[in-house]
């Protein structure tokens, strides 16, 4: 059996907050959610089965609403909680936490992303040093202007990769740095199937980074997640240089990768 995982640097996860609520109370989607959500019969249910769960994943018994931090909500909806523990917001609302988090689910119609602290920075470590995980970002696509700059996401969208080799590293020496970058490109391509990339070879896509070993470094952070990495001199996409001392070109050379289940679907199809 090949066993592999994938890893980012960071001791908070991130996700969708439904997420924290029992699989029961979100079947049907999103709109019979809500409706069991102002239900206060179904809500009491909702918190007594979090409360007693020991099978699935139970991400507030991991955080706790100390722990969680909201990351976003609708542009249309109230932008002050953005950045909050759901502890904060109980406590500036006068409310149980419990409450402010149905509260917020319904007020929000569901469309809320959150984060997670929820992890020890020794297991981050700890995994980090195994052969068979990779460096992943596990995230979207961001840019700090433009709609895909809004909310206060998790810094790892612009944080992983820098983060590694500057912290994990060069200043804590947890990975020698070719065992980090096999971890960023070759393993991570294998893992994910991708043919042609995640080695300089020749035939193979152009896919480079050209960074100083010296000064690379993340600056994303929680607080102030939106924010380009440091030491990065030189970024190629398919053959295109795209960032040149440091700015971007200009240049769109990237595309969509797709794995081989994808291509077996359209096949099918």
């Amino acid at each position: 059996m090949n066993v592999s995982a994938c890893q980012y640097p960071y001791t908070a996860g991130g996700t969708n907050l439904p997420a924290t609520l029992p699989g029961w109370a979100q079947e049907g989607g999103r709109e019979k959610m809500l409706e069991r959500l102002k239900n206060p019969a179904e809500r009491a249910k909702m918190r007594r089965d979090v409360e007693a769960n020991t099978e699935v994943e139970n991400l507030l018994a991991g955080a706790t609403f100390d722990g969680i931090q909201i990351a976003s909500v609708p542009p249309d909806k109230d932008q002050s909680i953005v950045g909050k523990r759901l502890s904060q917001i109980a406590a500036e609302r006068h409310q149980e936490n419990w409450d402010t988090l149905f509260s917020i689910l319904i007020e929000n119609d569901g469309r809320v992303s959150a984060l997670f602290h929820m992890m020890s920075e020794d297991d981050v470590k700890t995994a980090m040093r195994y052969p068979w995980v990779s460096v992943g970002t596990d995230s979207d696509a961001r840019r700090p202007d433009g709609p895909l700059g809004s909310g206060q996401p998790h810094p790892r969208s612009y944080g992983t990769f820098p983060r590694i080799l500057g912290r994990y590293v060069r200043d804590e020496h947890v990975l020698a740095l070719p065992e980090a970058i096999r971890k960023m490109t070759s393993l991570a391509a294998s893992q994910m199937k991708i043919a042609d990339r995640g080695t300089v070879r020749e035939g193979f896509f152009a896919d480079l980074v050209v960074f100083d070993p010296k000064t690379v470094a993340d600056t994303a952070t929680f607080e102030k997640p939106q924010q380009y990495p440091v030491g990065i001199e030189t970024v190629i996409v398919n053959g295109t240089v795209t960032v040149d001392a440091g700015r971007h070109t200009g240049a769109h050379a990237g595309r969509a990768l797709y794995g081989p289940g994808y291509r077996r679907s359209r096949a099918a199809n």
